[in-house]
């Protein structure tokens, strides 16, 4: 879709240009723009982390990782819950987002033994998994999705710490990276949470997050 733009002035001594040539008129794509989507982790274990900046979930679509509580301390074997956010929601957004394909890489993360338990938009999804246990890349097919401008959907999975490292700590992170159509071309997005160290030892490390 595109849009025409054209100015002419009028003062009281009529029209003083009417004249419309080539370079007068400009052509504008509208878009989809999915740069404000983002990654959390929504819980440990079962329960929710409340976040110091919300009192309660995350912040969604600041193309960052809310910065966990300094209480919240991660150990090997837990479970932590991730969400991708997938924001079509910010004032450059002009377009329904599609073909779009998620791929989640993952850092000392396996897969729990309840499975991923992985969500689009609440409803249960199957990703593709290549790689080796505990660094593998998770892969989302949403094609047979869109994402309408003005909107946001979630993808929601379950993943456990572990590392055959020895010591009294090791970092885990994932990376996630969007390709879609912007309703000009096919695009990609990525974004990641940062280094996050666990405990695997006898004491518990300091977070620290890395940019």
């Amino acid at each position: 879709m595109s849009y025409y733009y054209w100015i002419q002035a009028s003062g009281a001594g009529g029209t003083a240009h009417t004249a419309i040539s080539g370079n007068t008129i400009a052509s504008i794509a509208c878009t989809a723009d999915l740069s404000s989507s983002d990654k959390d982790i929504i819980s440990k274990n079962g329960t929710a982390i409340n976040y110091v900046n919300t009192g309660g979930p995350p912040q969604a679509c600041n193309h960052s990782t809310d910065s966990v509580p300094t209480s919240t301390t991660f150990s090997l074997g837990n479970v932590l819950s991730f969400q991708i956010n997938l924001c079509n929601n910010i004032n450059t957004s002009k377009a329904t987002a599609s073909n779009i394909t998620v791929t989640d890489t993952l850092l000392n993360l396996q897969i729990p033994s309840s499975g991923w338990n992985a969500k689009y938009n609440g409803v249960s999804i199957t990703p593709t998994v290549t790689g080796s246990a505990p660094n593998q890349v998770l892969t989302f097919n949403l094609t047979a999705y869109t994402i309408p401008k003005n909107t946001v959907s979630t993808i929601t999975f379950d993943a456990q710490l572990f590392t055959a490292a020895t010591g009294n700590s090791s970092r885990f992170e994932n990376t996630f990276s969007i390709s879609y159509n912007n309703g000009a071309s096919q695009i990609t997005q990525n974004g990641n949470t940062p280094l996050l160290p666990f405990y695997i030892g006898s004491s518990a490390p300091v977070i620290k997050e890395v940019p």
